[in-house]
Order: C-alpha cells, then sequence, then structure tokens
C-alpha cells in the first residue's frame, strides 16, 4: 500500500471531519426536532464546514508543505544530491531546529 504525503492525509483528515460534522449536525437536528427548515440549516452548515476545511488545508500546506518542500532542497545542496531519504515533520518548531542545524552545515 502507498504512504500517503502530508497533503493527502490532511484531506481525507477534512472529508471525515466533514462526513462526521454533518452526521453529528443531522442527529442533533432530529434529537431537537427543529421544524423550520432543518434540510437548509444542514446544507448551510455543510458548505461552511467544507469551506473551513478547505481553507485549514491551504492554510497547512503554506505552513508545513512548502517549508519542507525547501529543506530538502538544503538538504541535498548539503549532501550533494546523495540524499535521497523521505523528510517529513508535523511540527513547524522542528523545522526551525532542521533549517538551523543545515545553515550551521553550509557555514562550515
Amino acid at each position: 500500500m502507498k504512504r500517503l504525503n502530508l497533503k493527502n492525509k490532511l484531506i481525507y483528515i477534512s472529508f471525515y471531519l466533514t462526513v462526521s460534522y454533518v452526521f453529528i449536525f443531522s442527529l442533533l437536528f432530529n434529537f431537537f426536532n427543529f421544524k423550520e427548515k432543518p434540510d437548509a440549516t444542514i446544507g448551510l452548515g455543510f458548505i461552511l464546514l467544507l469551506f473551513v476545511n478547505i481553507l485549514f488545508v491551504l492554510f497547512i500546506n503554506d505552513l508545513v508543505i512548502k517549508d519542507i518542500d525547501k529543506l530538502k532542497e538544503k538538504l541535498h545542496k548539503v549532501g550533494k544530491g546523495k540524499m535521497n531519504e523521505v523528510f517529513d515533520t508535523k511540527r513547524k518548531d522542528e523545522i526551525g531546529e532542521i533549517f538551523s542545524e543545515v545553515e550551521k552545515i553550509m557555514k562550515n
């Protein structure tokens, strides 16, 4: 089975969050028995949540994935193209520490 990259994982998480949100939202409407246009409210909630999830994926893409690509380029320059290892991380502070280490190596 092929490993998913970070962007695809975020897209899948966003999809499952949306589906679970709609399911829970519809259960709440059935439990409280709203009589005034519950389908329109559920649809609007679904559209708004989908929009928020898309923004979440784009934000994480800008925040993490682009920094990882820059780091890969720096690592390839330091390793002179011999580094074929996959690098990924979930925390931005780890990326910052690695950037400082790479800059120290490049100065030497």
